[in-house]
């Protein structure tokens, strides 16, 4: 359970940059255009020195604060539960990577898609979830 919120914290907080926290979980729509995947480039850009914050697909909430030094401060919570975790994130080709010194949290990497006023960030492995609406807030305002 709690590498399922450590998985949702990278995401990433990469993860683990940029407007309001949002708890929504929609998918991107089937039906319109599929949004372009950021470039590694981009993605740096977006979170370095920012919280990326969301629900995941699993119903936990996300935030992660990347540092622009290459780490990363993260919290998940469900039900009342708390789980925390430092780690490091970099960039990998056109994805942002997290391990995690916490040991029940697996080292993941995810991509971010523009969806809507947030972001898609689909990680790349199945057993991880992903966070469908995922918002980046300037800074670590909640002092991860």
């Amino acid at each position: 359970m709690q590498t399922n919120l450590a998985i949702a914290v990278l995401a990433a907080a990469i993860v683990a940059a940029g407007c309001t926290t949002t708890q929504e979980t929609s998918q991107p729509s089937s039906t319109a255009t599929a949004p372009a995947t950021l470039t590694g480039e981009e993605i740096k850009a977006l979170v370095a020195g920012n919280t990326v914050e969301g629900m995941n697909s699993d119903g936990y909430y996300f935030k992660g604060y990347n540092s622009p030094d290459g780490k990363i401060s993260a919290s998940s919570e469900k039900g009342g539960k708390v789980y925390t975790s430092g780690g490091t994130w970099e960039i990998q080709g056109n994805t942002t990577c997290a391990k995690w010194t916490n040991p029940d949290w697996r080292s993941v990497c995810a991509t971010y898609a523009k969806n809507g006023e947030g972001y898609y960030i689909k990680t790349t492995s199945r057993s991880i979830p992903s966070i469908p609406s995922a918002k980046v807030v300037p800074g670590n305002p909640h002092n991860l």
